[in-house]
């Protein structure tokens, strides 16, 4: 219903709605969009509903990774071919994005420091999300393990985390199985330091996409460009 009312408001002078969960009297959103009718959207939900109706709309997928090993990402892309396809809609018209931890560093207590930080966050994200978050001095969210966390260990066999030959091994695989159209990434996470995180940007775009495109055998714009919408039936 949420995002009824933003397409009606987007699309339209003015709008109301009266939905099962919302009603909302007539009224704008007074700042215009230069997108017709409305700007992309990009959908982060997996379920069965949220990706059908963005199956139906138009909208783009999103989705992070987060430790996921390459076996766990796949079933999630065939998911949503599923669903797009039982939806009436070419999965290769998908525009999905995926976001993911990257560090890339020769030094393997740095990239330990990068995953310590990262499972921090994930603690941090997942209580709250789960709501069952317990608080520290009545406003500090305390860090607690979550049920199946991997180790250490486990997250650095999976996670874009390494030197530059690793990450880029990593990198090829995922887009060529999850077939991503756009990839973004945590290169600082917690308190990870602001010139480790431009160091991993740095390698990324000097080492690793130069080899990425090598591997590819294309430039990286050209890599997973999702079918045309008016093309789908072609």
């Amino acid at each position: 219903e949420m995002l009824d009312m933003i397409e009606l408001g987007l699309s339209n002078p003015n709008f109301a709605y009266d939905g099962e969960f919302y009603t909302q009297p007539t009224t704008a959103i007074n700042v215009r969009p230069v997108q017709r009718p409305y700007p992309p959207i990009w959908n982060a939900s997996k379920d069965a509903e949220s990706v059908g109706r963005a199956a139906r709309k138009g909208y783009n997928q999103f989705f992070s990774s987060r430790f996921a090993s390459l076996e766990e990402l796949i079933p999630v892309r065939n998911f949503m071919d599923k669903t797009f396809l039982e939806n009436g809609r070419d999965p290769d018209t998908m525009r999905l994005g995926l976001l993911s931890y990257c560090c890339i560093n020769d030094d393997p207590a740095v990239i330990e420091n990068y995953l310590e930080n990262c499972r921090f966050q994930q603690r941090i994200a997942r209580s709250l999300r789960e709501r069952r978050e317990s608080m520290e001095d009545d406003y500090w969210v305390a860090e607690t393990p979550f049920d199946a966390e991997p180790t250490l260990e486990e997250a650095a066999a999976h996670a874009l985390a390494g030197n530059v030959e690793t990450v880029t091994e990593r990198a090829v695989a995922i887009i060529k199985e999850v077939r991503p159209s756009h990839m973004t990434f945590y290169f600082q996470v917690g308190a990870v330091p602001n010139e480790v995180a431009v160091h991993s940007m740095v390698r990324w775009i000097s080492e690793v996409m130069p080899s990425i495109e090598k591997a590819m055998g294309m430039p990286i714009d050209a890599i997973n460009v999702p079918k045309p919408l008016s093309d789908a039936a072609d």
